[in-house]
């Protein structure tokens, strides 16, 4: 059996999940600092709108949908930390832009009243 010090020095993902209040964001940030502390680059993501993983990481402007790079004590060489908070209306409106035929058919489908709702409604799927 492997430690978990072991899986993260390999592991291409991990993910931490869970009911609300068992401590996802603290075990996500810690991980991801001990990954970058091994020589790895890690990202941590959240989509949750509480901002706590701003708070645990000491991040003063908070995080955004652009991943933002975070600079750690004892990073062996080659490590790296990022992290970000996912707004989910901004990342399918750009997977929309990404995946449209042309610029003109991409504001179409964004102008969409049907498509706002949905993306609307999409937005408040942080659990």
């Amino acid at each position: 059996m492997s430690t978990l010090v072991e899986h993260i020095g390999s592991a291409q993902v991990v993910v931490c999940c869970g009911s609300g209040g068992v401590g996802k964001t603290t075990v996500a940030a810690t991980l991801g600092m001990q990954a970058a502390r091994l020589g790895r680059r890690a990202v941590v993501a959240t989509i949750d709108p509480a901002k706590r993983l701003a708070d645990a990481l000491g991040v003063p402007g908070g995080l955004s949908n652009e991943p933002a790079r975070l600079k750690l004590p004892d990073v062996a060489e080659g490590g790296e930390m990022w992290a970000l908070m996912l707004d989910t209306a901004t990342t399918f409106d750009g997977l929309v832009r990404a995946n449209a035929e042309s610029p003109e058919q991409a504001e179409r489908i964004l102008n969409n009243g049907f498509y706002r709702n949905v993306a609307g409604s999409l937005s408040g799927t942080q659990e």
